[in-house]
C-alpha cells in the first residue's frame, strides 16, 4: 500500500501457527473452534490449523514448544484425538488494525482495489469474505461492513 501512497493503519502482531495432521485423516474438527484454550480451523484431509499466542523468544516459548502444549490441550479435549500429530509450527505475523477492528472495502482512487485486513481472521473470514464477495462481484454494498471501511481513519470521519 506504501507504493500507492495509501496509509493502512495496521501493525503486525506475532502469533504461533501450528499445522496438525491426523495419521488416519479423520475429520475431527469440522468448524472453527475458538475458546479461551484454543483456536482451531479445519484445513481439509484431517488437517487442523491452530493459532496460539506468541509469548517470547525464550526456548521454552518456541513455536514448537507452544504448539506441542496446544496439541496436548487438544488431545485432552477431544475424544478420538490420539492420532493427531504436530506437522510443523512457526511464528506468523497477523495484521492488527490500529483500532483492532477489521478494515474492509474499496480503496478510494484505485478502481478494482479492495482490502480486507483483520486480526481475528480465523473466526471472521467466512462471514467477511461472503459479504465482500457481493461487493466485489456484484457491486452490492453491504451495510454490515459500513463501520469497517478504511475511510474511518481519514480526518473528519
Amino acid at each position: 500500500m506504501q507504493s500507492l501512497n495509501v496509509e493502512l493503519p495496521v501493525s503486525s502482531s506475532p502469533s504461533i501457527i501450528a499445522h496438525i495432521n491426523d495419521s488416519i485423516e479423520q475429520t475431527l474438527v469440522q468448524h472453527i473452534i475458538s475458546t479461551p484454550q484454543m483456536e482451531l480451523q479445519p484445513a481439509g484431509s484431517g488437517k487442523i490449523l491452530c493459532a496460539e499466542d506468541y509469548i517470547s523468544e525464550k526456548p521454552e516459548h518456541s513455536a514448537v514448544a507452544i504448539a506441542q502444549n496446544a496439541l496436548t490441550t487438544i488431545k485432552n479435549s477431544f475424544i478420538g484425538s490420539n492420532t493427531l500429530n504436530l506437522e510443523n509450527a512457526f511464528i506468523g505475523m497477523r495484521p492488527m488494525p490500529k483500532d483492532e477492528m477489521p478494515i474492509v472495502g474499496k480503496v478510494a482512487d484505485f478502481e478494482g482495489l479492495y482490502i480486507i485486513s483483520m486480526h481475528a481472521a480465523i473466526t471472521l473470514a467466512p462471514l467477511i469474505c461472503q459479504l465482500a464477495q457481493d461487493e466485489i462481484l456484484h457491486g452490492i454494498e453491504q451495510a454490515a461492513l459500513g463501520p469497517y471501511r478504511l475511510t474511518r481513519f481519514v480526518s473528519g470521519n
